[in-house]
């Protein structure tokens, strides 16, 4: 909706062996600081909720983060956070 900001984050969090979790959040508000702050608690507070039923420690200082925001205005907008797992190049088929 026109006035509004969005925003689309993604948050993980992983050990030195490799193994980790992975969370997407979004949101709307009013504007884009308060749109940010809304994914990234959203995505702190499932990251600390997964480890802690699966008996791990959280340390906030693990997490990491990617949030995209935009304020909406006369046209559709879209905010989009896009993860790539392992890059590779093209192949011919």
């Amino acid at each position: 909706m026109a006035g509004n900001s969005i925003a689309a984050g993604l948050g993980w969090y992983q050990w030195e062996n490799g193994r980790g979790m992975f969370v997407e959040h979004d949101s709307i508000a009013d504007n884009i600081e308060e749109v940010e702050v809304r994914v990234r608690s959203r995505i702190r507070k499932s990251l600390n909720d997964l480890c802690q039923n699966r008996g791990f420690i959280f340390d906030e200082e693990m997490i990491q983060m990617a949030i995209s925001s935009i304020e909406v205005k006369d046209k559709p907008a879209c905010a989009l956070a896009i993860a790539v797992y392992e890059s590779e190049g093209w192949k011919e088929v």
